[in-house]
């Protein structure tokens, strides 16, 4: 009798046992604790941060003046380009002019009138040459300055150069002499050399 109550005991104590665990075990996992518990991967990945170029109050003055700069330089220019056009037409109305008041003969009155607009408009031409070169270079120092306060942010680091709008070969030493001689010029050298050619024709008498 006592060996079937000890028995029956245990069988209770079993059950009770039972029912206790199961009931403090949750019988489902949902999926994002299942991949909560999942080892993650370690990344020895580091992230930088993104740098975001931003415009200060100095940078804003100095990007205003550049564009004055640049726009400055793009009428020098296209002045530069008028004086070419103002040439060839002044040449075509001089000759045909002094020709008929020479009594249609040519005259050395004419060459000297080709000689001397050639000479005053490749003044005038070296001159805006000269002026567009200035206004880069002061272009440039401004870029420079920009440059200068942005090397934390890794604005322009790629360019090993200072110079932005002019190359490291044109100082300011030699300007003058680029203002005069340079392949803007090439016009004024062909009519002062086709001019000489025909001065010196008319003076042999090969052309009258």
């Amino acid at each position: 009798m006592i060996g079937v109550l000890v028995e029956l005991s245990f069988l209770f104590i079993y059950s009770f046992s039972r029912k206790y665990s199961a009931s403090k075990s949750p019988t489902t996992t949902s999926a994002r604790t299942l991949v909560a518990r999942l080892p993650q991967k370690k990344t020895n990945r580091k992230m930088t941060p993104k740098i975001e170029y931003k415009k200060s109050i100095e940078d804003e003055i100095d990007w205003k003046i550049i564009d004055q700069l640049h726009t400055a330089t793009l009428n020098f220019s296209t002045t530069s380009l008028e004086l070419k056009k103002i040439l060839l037409v002044l040449i075509g109305i001089a000759v045909p002019s002094l020709i008929k008041l020479a009594g249609d003969k040519l005259d050395t009155s004419l060459f000297i009138t080709i000689f001397l607009l050639a000479l005053t408009f490749w003044f005038l031409d070296s001159f805006t040459y000269f002026y567009q070169e200035k206004l880069r270079e002061k272009m440039d120092s401004h870029f420079n300055d920009i440059k200068n306060r942005n090397k934390e942010t890794l604005i322009l680091t790629e360019i090993k150069s200072d110079n932005f709008t002019l190359e490291n070969s044109r100082t300011s030493s030699d300007r003058v002499k680029r203002s005069l001689i340079n392949p803007s010029v090439r016009l004024y050298m062909f009519v002062i050399g086709l001019n000489a050619i025909a001065f010196i024709l008319y003076l042999t008498e090969i052309i009258k």
